[in-house]
């Protein structure tokens, strides 16, 4: 039976693999996505590779307290559906352009939402996590499903001296767990007509492509 407690990455590409000994006949494999740092740890009794890096897989894990995700070997798929990978490799697509803004977006959070920092987790205010992790969705479509799943969030306030309007009351989404989220709606995404639909969300939906991204003001 699988843990109560698992979660799922799908769509995660496989980089940085590595293999090391933890006693006789137990090995200890990691790797990380293609876009981030965070580590997935599989346990097993041999040194043959659990992944191939540079593949696509569909991961469930238990999140660990020191940041890394504990993965059982059965719980790792490879996707092979044509579809699923286009996906898969748009969103990858837009995590790069996702990087051209990353830095002056967290900027403009950590000087106008206050706070940006609660209990000791990092918030981005709603307009910023739509310019960064939102780049391939519609802001509509962005916040509602981020509500429907339940994403966490916190009540906060926007002071953006560039803004005609005076500071008001706003929410922040937690970045723990944002990026996947995203990630897991466009993933499971299934074209019908001109929009999609996901297991995921209640409502279709349009998943812009890649060549019509701009800077979101």
């Amino acid at each position: 039976m699988r843990p109560r407690e698992l979660h799922n990455c799908p769509g995660l590409i496989a980089s940085n693999y590595k293999v090391s000994r933890v006693s006789a006949g137990s090995f200890q494999h990691e790797f990380t996505p293609k876009t981030t740092g965070t580590i997935y740890v599989v346990y097993t009794s041999s040194s043959a590779p659990v992944v191939v890096v540079g593949h696509s897989y569909n991961v469930g894990y238990v999140p660990q307290d020191n940041g890394k995700r504990l993965v059982d070997q059965n719980d790792i798929v490879e996707i092979t559906d044509v579809d699923q990978l286009e996906r898969v490799t748009l969103f990858e697509a837009s995590l790069a352009e996702m990087g051209k803004i990353f830095d002056r977006e967290k900027y403009k959070n950590d000087d106008r939402v206050k706070p940006h920092v609660h209990g000791g987790e990092y918030y981005w205010g709603k307009k910023y996590a739509w310019r960064v992790f939102g780049l391939l969705l519609g802001k509509g479509a962005f916040h509602a499903y981020l509500k429907e799943v339940g994403h966490p969030h916190i009540d906060c306030v926007v002071d953006n001296p560039d803004d005609r309007y005076p500071a008001g009351p706003s929410f922040a989404y937690l970045e723990n767990g944002l990026e996947d989220a995203i990630r897991s709606l466009i993933v499971t995404a299934v074209k019908e007509g001109q929009y999609y639909k996901s297991p995921l969300y209640s409502k279709r939906f349009t998943i812009k492509p890649l060549g019509s991204l701009s800077d979101k003001k």
